[in-house]
C-alpha cells in the first residue's frame, strides 16, 4: 500500500511539473508575440507620424510641410530602432553580410555587429569591437553585458526608451 501511495505521489509530481512547464512555455510564446505586436504597431506608427506636426507646419489636406529641410525626418528616422547584434568574425562574411543584404535595409535605425577585439575589421559593416571578450565564449554573457554597456555608453541618449516596454521590464524584475 505504502509503494502504492508513493508511485501517485511521484506520479503527481511529474505531472504538476510538466503542467508547470507547459505554461510557463505558453506563458513565453504570449508574452513574446505580445511584445512583437507592440514594436510592429509601434513601428508603423512612427512610420506614419513621420510627417506629423511636429516635424514640419500641418496642410490644410494634414500633410505635413518640413520647411525645406528633410534632416528632421531623417534623424527621427535614423534614431528610432537600434539593434545590436552579436556575432564572430567568422561569420562576418556570410551571417552578417546575408542580415546586411536582407533585413538589415529595413530596419528604421541602426545596425551594429559586436565582435572580439581582434584584427582591424576592413568591411563596410557597421562592427564595434570589444575589449576583453572571448569570441566563443559559451554561454555569452560577458559578451552580452560588455554589449549592453557599450550602447549605454554611447547610443543611450540617442534613443528614447518606450515607457510601456520600459514598465514592462520592470514588471519583470520587481515580481522575480
Amino acid at each position: 500500500m505504502l509503494q502504492r501511495e508513493r508511485h501517485l505521489v511521484a506520479h503527481k509530481s511529474v505531472r504538476l511539473t510538466s503542467f508547470r512547464n507547459l505554461t510557463l512555455c505558453l506563458f513565453g510564446i504570449a508574452a513574446g508575440i505580445f511584445l512583437v505586436n507592440i514594436l510592429r504597431i509601434t513601428i508603423s506608427r512612427r512610420r506614419i507620424s513621420c510627417g506629423s506636426h511636429r516635424h514640419g507646419h500641418p496642410t490644410e489636406f494634414g500633410k505635413t510641410t518640413l520647411g525645406g529641410s528633410h534632416d528632421l525626418l531623417a534623424s527621427s528616422e535614423e534614431r528610432f530602432l537600434f539593434v545590436g547584434v552579436m556575432t564572430t568574425r567568422k561569420f562576418l562574411a556570410t551571417r552578417a553580410l546575408a542580415s546586411r543584404l536582407t533585413w538589415v535595409s529595413r530596419v528604421p535605425g541602426q545596425v551594429v555587429y559586436f565582435l572580439e577585439k581582434g584584427e582591424a575589421y576592413q568591411g563596410d559593416l557597421n562592427v564595434v569591437e570589444l575589449d576583453g571578450i572571448e569570441e566563443n565564449a559559451y554561454p555569452p554573457q560577458k559578451k552580452s553585458f560588455a554589449m549592453l554597456q557599450y550602447i549605454n555608453h554611447h547610443y543611450a541618449e540617442d534613443y528614447e526608451v518606450i515607457s510601456y516596454v520600459s514598465l514592462l521590464i520592470k514588471k519583470t524584475y520587481l515580481t522575480e
